[in-house]
């Protein structure tokens, strides 16, 4: 079941259920946490609203906390954080045994946290091999919150500078997530930020420039341009900055080298034809990453991005032996792949 699907359960006004909320997005993970809770009402939340952890749950506990009336409330909301996926089989099966037969007015919401399930539980699950999975798989609402990419994304900023009553342009709300990364609750404090800053006029690029937190991804992808204009003063600025945020030295070099790899896949892809829609539905970008390789790639050459994938491949055998400080590996490596770059 999508986030769609879900919202038109929370609308149809009957949560009964066991729910399973898992993936890496978190902020839409808790919005919909919020929405189960509203049915409970606000002066409700101690009788009607059960949280457990993995250290306070027991059989015992859940099979009390369901059976309870919440006496103030019609629905009652029991959250179980974190529940073992290799519990012992006799405890699941207890577990299950309980949440077989959920009364009306009960919700049960089993909620795993980014990286403690992913989709891949699902779809390399082997029926009958882990009894919990398949009662997630066959019993449960099952909900997994991606990260938001592309039009769903730009649409979701757009909305919420329209709920505070402010305005950005479409190509302003395309970069935020490029200069500030995908995390929505870091993109919901960038447009408060953003919001306080609105002074009448539609945002825009240099606003988010100017007002937010660019994330390290975008220094990197900066550096991706300073190679290609061969602006040697402003890679070492950029540059400096990774190293004095101590960026770890595997993620700039595995993220120049992404982007060169990048380079030349969009590049083959064009040159055989390939229409951008697919190429981005093949190679797995949003609008904006597909934009922001066509405007790096303008600046090499196939053979040179083939190049610099030679060299970012030879400095990262030469950082995994230690030999030498890895900073001043990488940074040689770059000045030697700016000098393969168009003049």
């Amino acid at each position: 079941m999508s986030a769609e699907d879900l919202t038109a359960k929370l609308k149809s006004k009957d949560i009964t259920g066991v729910y399973v909320f898992y993936g890496e997005e978190e902020y839409t993970k808790d919005h919909y946490l919020r929405k189960l809770r509203e049915f409970c009402g606000s002066s409700a939340a101690d009788y009607a609203n059960v949280v457990f952890d993995p250290d306070t749950i027991s059989a015992q506990e859940l099979s009390d906390a369901i059976d309870t009336p919440s006496f103030v409330s019609p629905w009652k909301v029991i959250e179980i954080n974190g529940f073992p996926l290799n519990a012992p089989q006799s405890d699941v099966a207890a577990y299950l045994d309980i949440l077989s037969e959920i009364p009306e007015g009960v919700a049960v919401v089993f909620i795993y946290r980014s990286g403690e399930l992913a989709e891949d539980a699902f779809i390399k699950r082997k029926p009958g091999a882990n009894e919990l999975l398949d009662f997630f798989c066959d019993s449960c609402v099952r909900v997994n919150f991606e990260k938001q990419t592309g039009a769903r994304l730009t649409q979701w900023i757009m909305r919420h500078f329209q709920s505070c009553s402010a305005e950005i342009t479409r190509r302003g709300a395309e970069f935020l997530p490029e200069y500030c990364g995908n995390d929505m609750y870091i993109l919901n404090g960038e447009i408060d930020k953003l919001c306080s800053y609105y002074n009448g006029t539609p945002l825009d690029i240099d606003d988010v420039k100017l007002v937010c937190c660019e994330n390290s991804d975008y220094k990197l992808y900066d550096i991706i341009n300073s190679l290609g204009v061969a602006d040697a003063a402003r890679l070492k600025k950029v540059y400096d900055g990774l190293v004095f945020s101590k960026i770890a030295p595997e993620m700039i070099s595995g993220t120049v080298a992404n982007y060169f790899t990048d380079i030349l896949s969009v590049k083959k892809a064009i040159g055989s034809g390939i229409s951008p829609s697919a190429i981005k539905k093949t190679l797995g970008m949003a609008d904006w990453q597909y934009n922001r390789i066509c405007g790096a790639m303008k600046n090499f050459s196939a053979e040179a991005a083939a190049k610099a994938v030679e060299e970012c491949r030879r400095c990262d055998a030469e950082v995994k032996t230690g030999a030498s400080d890895p900073y001043t590996v990488i940074e040689i490596t770059l000045y030697r792949i700016m000098s393969y770059a168009k003049r």
